[in-house]
């Protein structure tokens, strides 16, 4: 059987990466923890590393504290300016934030390289952002990530039409179109008991675990055979989403890159 690859962009391979991450809660404030070690051992290794911004309207609550990377100093301060004067600090690190909620039909891209990620509990901000970008001209690629109280995936797909990639990778809104019939229920967790109710304490550090994983891969590796996986915290097992078209057309999504 023949293994499909994806091989990662020559230019993040060069110089640093440019990385917008949308969202700085459970997954989010795990993952850019985890991007830092990236950061460093990547530049330990001769390259430049990642150039992160970060993207969140939220601010710190007292539920948040122990499930997600803050604690009982950071209540009140905004979740993006908090994570990102931490490395800054610390870490010597020059990426940037905002403190504002991001909107996925107006969202500004610089470059045509950017890796954005997603980690937004949110359908119609995915729906927005599939609408605005998906017959555009760019080589941007999406990595999203969405979980419930034990389980979760993570997928990663050209946001829209790449002019350099020979394969287009399917991103989560062409392999789960019926995220346009979702609706949003924005209900704020008071208490901790809440909090994990809704989101088991674990799956969030697993989901961003999974995005390192990957990303690790494509920057360490040059190549990945996967471009997602499927988290399950109950089984404790993680399974790859493959780079093959057949499994793209078992959700119904038709490669038309190579035809």
């Amino acid at each position: 059987m023949n293994q499909h690859l994806f091989m990662t962009p020559q230019s993040w391979l060069i110089r640093k990466v440019p990385i917008v991450i949308i969202g700085a809660g459970g997954t989010g404030s795990e993952l850019i923890a985890q991007l830092y070690k990236m950061h460093f051992l990547l530049k330990k290794l001769g390259h430049e590393g990642l150039n992160i911004h970060l993207m969140d309207g939220d601010t710190v609550s007292a539920s948040n504290v122990g499930r997600q990377s803050f604690w009982p100093n950071d209540i009140g301060l905004p979740k993006s300016q908090c994570l990102i004067e931490r490395f800054n600090q610390f870490g010597h690190t020059q990426w940037t934030y905002s403190n504002q909620y991001a909107e996925g039909d107006t969202l500004n891209l610089r470059g045509d390289d950017t890796l954005l990620i997603t980690c937004v509990d949110s359908a119609p901000f995915r729906v927005q952002l599939y609408d605005a970008f998906r017959d555009t001209d760019c080589n941007h690629l999406w990595m999203d990530s969405g979980n419930g109280a034990h389980d979760g995936q993570v997928i990663l797909g050209h946001l829209g039409q790449p002019n350099s990639c020979p394969t287009r990778l399917p991103n989560v809104m062409d392999l789960y179109p019926s995220l346009r019939t979702v609706k949003d229920n924005p209900i704020d967790s008071c208490s901790h008991e809440e909090a994990l109710a809704k989101q088991d304490f674990g799956i969030n550090i697993d989901m961003a675990s999974a995005m390192r994983s990957l990303l690790w891969q494509l920057m360490r590796y040059g190549k990945t055979a996967h471009h997602g996986a499927y988290v399950s915290l109950a089984d404790g097992q993680t399974q790859p989403l493959k780079i093959d078209p057949f499994v793209w057309s078992t959700f119904g999504y038709e490669d038309k890159s190579s035809a």
